[in-house]
């Protein structure tokens, strides 16, 4: 698609460009993003469900097909960041900025930082949890949340017998408080070497006073009560609720199916910072991806081009990849290739023309900003529609460089 700007509008001075979201905290159309938050889980869902085409849920979010084409980590990658971003504007990050922050204070020890990393880069456990996790907003459908039945039960039997979420929240705890990474993990096993999640799980509760937020998702998604029931199949179902065969232990419908979600969210942030930080050395090769549309200054101005970039991929970018830009014109069509994986074909009309002539007088030197866009949710007219992939917001967090294009 070739946009044609008629104003400067949203084109400016190099802007701050870290967490470029923050600031349309205010604009926020709750409509918007109820519909953004059933896309993403239901796309979630099919990922979970094995992917089956006659499956794949009506009014997908357009830009993963996008990354999907350009290259497979940055689909991830958009994925994750969506996920905290939805969080976010739903005003339930809190645990999850609280995740990020123990992260961050255990990363100054670099030493057995490493260590983590490697448990994590594991393929085994890397590859299974993915697999086993991904990203869901929300584990259970319409359905399945009206009701609780011993399957839903053994699901979370399932969610809870995952080991990696508890060792990775103890050795970043551990780091924190011992200065170490522990490899072997005795004191928290058994006899026969097992886990003792019970034990691992009072740890990580004590050793998180000073993260509230971690502290109560955990005790909530970890009910000790609901586990030692369900767990020794030592239950019955009446009511709507869960009762221990002792008659000591009632627990309703909605505390268990809170105990449930939490659960799920736990693992999910987890799986989030795991995509978030410790696969961000390996990002280079997505700083180019999610451009979803493209303009030109209008005449009477400098030749410009605008890049509009998905915000994850513009807050990794100093716009340094930017070095080649080739326009070819071909009767009445005009291509811009910014890279292999970003090509827009569009009409080339008067305007197109004069811009091209431009461009030549200044001896193809272009001035290319590139522009952060989100999904939409927000109110305001800083809106861009796109015949491809959607409707986003523009940001004013802009990058600028000079470079020399091709024109053919």
């Amino acid at each position: 698609m070739l946009q044609f700007l008629t104003q400067e509008g949203n084109v400016g001075d190099l802007k701050m460009k870290q967490n470029v979201f923050q600031t349309y905290k205010t604009l926020i159309d709750q409509k918007l993003i109820d519909e953004l938050t059933l896309r993403f889980g239901r796309h979630e869902d099919w990922i979970n469900s094995g992917c089956e085409t006659n499956k794949r849920p009506e009014n997908p979010i357009k830009e993963y097909f996008l990354l999907g084409k350009q290259n497979t980590k940055a689909y991830n990658y958009y994925r994750h960041k969506l996920y905290y971003f939805i969080r976010w504007a739903r005003n339930s990050s809190k645990y999850i900025d609280e995740i990020s922050d123990l992260f961050k204070i255990a990363k100054k020890n670099a030493i057995e930082m490493e260590k983590l990393a490697s448990f994590v880069k594991t393929e085994d456990i890397h590859r299974k949890f993915k697999n086993q996790f991904h990203n869901s907003i929300e584990i259970f459908d319409e359905n399945i949340s009206k009701i609780i039945n011993h399957k839903i039960i053994y699901f979370y039997q399932q969610k809870y017998e995952i080991e990696f979420v508890l060792i990775f929240l103890f050795q970043l705890i551990n780091i924190i408080m011992k200065g170490s990474y522990d490899s072997d993990l005795n004191k928290f096993r058994d006899t026969k070497g097992k886990l003792i999640k019970g034990k691992i799980i009072e740890n990580i509760i004590s050793g998180t006073k000073s993260f509230p937020e971690i502290k109560k998702i955990i005790e909530k998604a970890y009910n000790k009560d609901l586990r030692n029931t369900i767990g020794h199949n030592e239950y019955r179902l009446k009511n709507e609720c869960v009762y221990s065969m002792d008659g000591k232990i009632t627990i309703s419908k909605d505390k268990f199916m809170e105990s449930l979600f939490v659960l799920q969210e736990i693992q999910n942030a987890v799986l989030w910072l795991i995509f978030t930080y410790f696969d961000e050395d390996d990002l280079n090769e997505t700083k180019k991806c999610g451009i979803v549309s493209i303009g030109y200054s209008p005449n009477g101005m400098s030749p410009k081009i605008y890049l509009f970039q998905l915000w994850p991929f513009f807050e990794i970018s100093d716009a340094s990849w930017i070095e080649e830009v080739s326009i070819n014109v071909e009767k009445e069509r005009m291509e811009t290739k910014i890279w292999d994986g970003s090509i827009f074909t569009g009409e080339y009309d008067k305007d197109m023309r004069e811009w091209v002539e431009t461009a030549t007088k200044n001896k193809n030197n272009v001035e290319i900003s590139l522009i952060a866009v989100l999904p939409n949710i927000f109110l305001g007219e800083n809106l861009m529609q796109t015949p491809e992939w959607g409707e986003f917001f523009i940001t004013n967090d802009i990058l600028t460089r000079h470079i020399n294009i091709s024109i053919n």
